[in-house]
């Protein structure tokens, strides 16, 4: 009986335990902390001056690679950084321009792709600590109910941080790196090259089967929940933000035309359209339904993310909106603008 009970004990108590403990640890630090070292370490390395205005681009991969400051800085004159990360989620965005940033005279456009939106996307890097710490217990557990590595993952460095403010009384975040060029760039990650399309009409739909924004696709559930209280959060901070539905090349429009992808793009740009036209401070920039003639296939260095040569184009277009505000249409029309 005794060896029993220490095999019930071993094989079911201790698991059971263990999984409750895991599950307490992410409200053990309080919800306003930045978690995100790689927007941390950009914020420190990129200083600006706060008596100048001055745009700050954050967001996520589409921000920081098709987003160049030095174009934008020369066509509207005002300073510019960029803080965007891959996979930057709006939540961390906003804990991290929070806690440093006051001045009036600052400027944010921010990428927010509609893979945030849904409780499929959340391979590894795709749901960030801050959003994992934002779910109640039971949406974690419903989330990765098929992926208990990525949540014991993230739970592990979410301990990480706790205990280091039980020992030093600080929240240590470790320093990303980041090349010199990046750096000279003003947080500008420069990408080249041109993609190459599918052969095949199968290997389309493996493709867009596979593809990590669009799994299992719910943005009806606890990650638009979070989405939508961010967005509300950064609405109500006294900054200027513009809200950017990112340009994809023709070739991603013709493979998900009628397809789930296409319905799910849509319906995301109207939830930010509707989320945008409550406050004042807020424009929704949607270059995914306004082409921008420019920008043909040949500058995009795969379907959905601008080559360099195409960030300098879309970066000029960008600063004429921000330069001249006053020309914006609602609904958004990008033929509004024109490039010099």
């Amino acid at each position: 009986m005794k060896k029993f009970l220490n095999h019930f004990f071993i094989f079911s108590i201790a698991p059971l335990l263990f999984f409750i403990a895991l599950s307490l640890i992410p409200d053990l630090i309080p919800d306003d902390i930045p978690l995100d070292n790689r927007i941390e370490s950009k914020i420190a390395l990129l200083k600006i001056d706060t008596s100048k205005t001055t745009v700050i681009i954050a967001g996520d991969s589409r921000g920081e690679r098709q987003l160049i400051p030095k174009i934008i800085s020369r066509h509207t004159g005002f300073d510019v950084i960029n803080i965007a990360v891959s996979s930057g989620e709006l939540i961390s965005t906003i804990r991290s321009i929070k806690k440093h940033y006051s001045s009036p005279k600052l400027i944010f456009v921010i990428s927010a792709s509609s893979w945030q939106i849904n409780d499929g996307a959340i391979d590894p890097g795709y749901l960030s600590l801050n959003c994992f710490q934002k779910l109640s217990k039971t949406e974690r557990i419903q989330l990765f109910a098929n992926n208990t590595f990525e949540y014991i993952r993230l739970t592990k460095i979410l301990f990480a941080r706790y205990k280091n403010k039980l020992l030093s009384n600080t929240y240590t975040i470790h320093s990303a790196r980041y090349d010199e060029e990046t750096i000279k760039r003003r947080g500008f990650y420069s990408t080249k090259g041109q993609f190459t399309p599918k052969t095949s009409k199968l290997k389309e739909e493996v493709f867009l089967r596979s593809h990590p924004w669009y799994k299992n696709m719910a943005y009806d559930g606890a990650r638009w929940r979070v989405f939508q209280a961010a967005f509300e959060e950064m609405a109500n901070c006294d900054f200027r933000f513009f809200i950017i539905q990112s340009p994809v090349s023709s070739y991603w429009k013709k493979i998900t035309s009628n397809t789930d992808v296409e319905k799910m793009e849509t319906d995301y740009t109207d939830r930010l359209y509707h989320l945008a036209e409550q406050y004042n401070n807020v424009e929704l920039l949607d270059f995914y339904n306004n082409d921008i003639k420019a920008l043909d296939d040949s500058l995009y260095f795969d379907y959905q993310h601008l080559n360099e040569n195409g960030a300098i184009i879309f970066s000029k277009i960008v600063a004429e909106i921000i330069h001249h505000p006053s020309n914006l249409t609602t609904p958004f029309l990008v033929d509004s603008f024109s490039i010099h």
